[in-house]
């Protein structure tokens, strides 16, 4: 389940994806909480994120889901495994993509709604480990809404 700090980094993202988000914590298959900068990004944090190589979008001339966008809200989150301080293991790519895959299911299922994942961007449930080769950044701890 998410926890309040998670909830609380979600603050300002598109409200059926905290719904989302949150009903699929509640029988994930690995336990998942929001990290810092899981949510809404401001331009200059974003900016700060890119370069550190941690995003493709510099928030300014190419604007990430995590910022705001007309309607106010991100369209974006991340998440992370939690069942483990380990670094490596939070940010395990299969764990991650259990979750992603549980939280799509979910999404798809309860709310009728469509969830990206970084993993795999198209949907076509091949990630770049196997050896889907249109998958050109790999973000995996990464979902989002498109309109």
């Amino acid at each position: 389940m998410l926890n309040q700090r998670s909830i609380d980094r979600l603050k300002g993202v598109k409200p059926i994806l905290i719904s989302i988000l949150i009903e699929a914590s509640k029988d994930s298959p690995v336990p998942f909480q929001i990290p810092l900068d899981g949510g809404v990004r401001t331009d200059a944090r974003q900016y700060e994120l890119f370069k550190k190589g941690a995003s493709k979008k510099d928030g300014i001339t190419k604007k990430s889901n995590h910022q705001p966008k007309a309607d106010g809200f991100g369209w974006a989150a991340d998440f992370v495994a939690t069942h483990s301080k380990d670094i490596k293991e939070m940010y395990n790519p299969a764990k991650l993509e259990a979750i992603a895959r549980h939280i799509q299911k979910v999404a798809l299922e309860k709310f009728q709604t469509k969830v990206y994942w970084g993993g795999d961007w198209d949907n076509d449930g091949l990630t770049a480990a196997q050896g889907d080769k249109d998958e050109k950044f790999i973000d995996y701890p990464h979902l989002e809404l498109r309109n």
